[in-house]
């Protein structure tokens, strides 16, 4: 029998293992970080400010169609996913509701979208948003007739 550093070779098998599962999840945390960190590269900072109905006015008076179309979207909705990768026009407007302003802005960001993104701040109920996605064209004219 050869004995290696005072200890007989099947006492060296729990070390070898537990270095080898150290080695292996070091090397698994490594490939998490690398993609944690190529994620975040592709990810845009975005920032939604709250959008009420002043806001909505002044947005739709500064325009030069008159009017705003808008996107309501969460981030947890997977059609909703689908339905902002086929927009194509930069003037139309996202409003995250039924949602928290960071993870709507997280998902435009990962997206890479670059139309301009707001939260919800009463916008949704006032034009009976009830799901998601939903589209809404809304002028001056529609809501004062809303309200």
């Amino acid at each position: 029998m050869v004995v290696h550093m005072g200890m007989t070779p099947n006492q060296n098998r729990p070390a070898i293992s537990r270095l080898l599962i150290l080695l292996i999840g070091l090397m698994f945390l490594g490939a998490i970080t690398e993609q944690n960190a190529l994620s975040q590269q592709n990810s845009v900072v975005v920032n939604c400010p709250p959008i009420n109905l002043e806001k909505l006015k002044s947005i739709i008076e500064a325009s030069t169609s008159k009017k705003a179309d808008l996107v309501f979207f969460s981030g947890w909705c997977s059609d909703c996913a689908l339905h902002l990768k086929k927009i194509k026009s930069n003037e139309i407007i996202l409003v995250g509701t039924f949602d928290k302003r960071p993870r709507i802005e997280k998902i435009i960001g990962k997206m890479n979208i670059t139309n301009p993104c707001y939260t919800d701040a009463g916008i949704g109920k006032i034009l009976h948003v009830t799901s998601v996605p939903a589209d809404r064209t809304v002028t001056l004219q529609s809501l004062e007739k809303i309200k």
